[in-house]
């Protein structure tokens, strides 16, 4: 699969990072696999996401509503995240989380968009998120 996932700030977020050309089926495999992670999702209070490194971003409404669903089942895993923060370069990648945004597949969750990863770093530091 065309991603890394790692763990941030102290354990408390993940960073996953995609590259490459992806596909829907690819990102719902990837959710999918949350379960699979070795990591302690009690501690876990944001996940970050970074799409600055696709170059072709193969995402459908519908695989977007199938992410919402996953999330969904995974209530147990996830209910501790506060926030889903995205860097999405590209139009299509940013309608389509504000797309899953307005699924509101976690009701607390709060999602920040934005369009570089410098941006969401800045703002990340700058948060609550990051312990010193």
């Amino acid at each position: 699969m065309p991603y890394d996932t790692e763990l941030i700030n102290g354990g408390t977020g993940i960073l996953r990072t995609w590259n490459g050309d992806i596909t829907g089926k690819e990102m719902i495999e990837a959710g999918l696999k949350n379960r699979d992670l070795d990591l302690n999702w009690s501690l876990i209070t944001h996940f970050i996401l970074n799409l600055e490194g696709v170059t072709k971003f193969d995402v459908s409404s519908v695989d977007i509503q199938q992410l919402v669903e996953i999330n969904k089942n995974q209530l147990d895993l996830l209910i501790g995240i506060r926030v889903l923060a995205v860097a999405a370069p590209e139009d299509v990648q940013f309608g389509l989380v504000r797309m899953y945004e307005g699924y509101n597949a976690l009701p607390a969750l709060n999602i920040r968009i934005f369009r570089t990863m410098a941006e969401l770093w800045g703002w990340l530091v700058s948060s609550e998120f990051v312990r010193s």
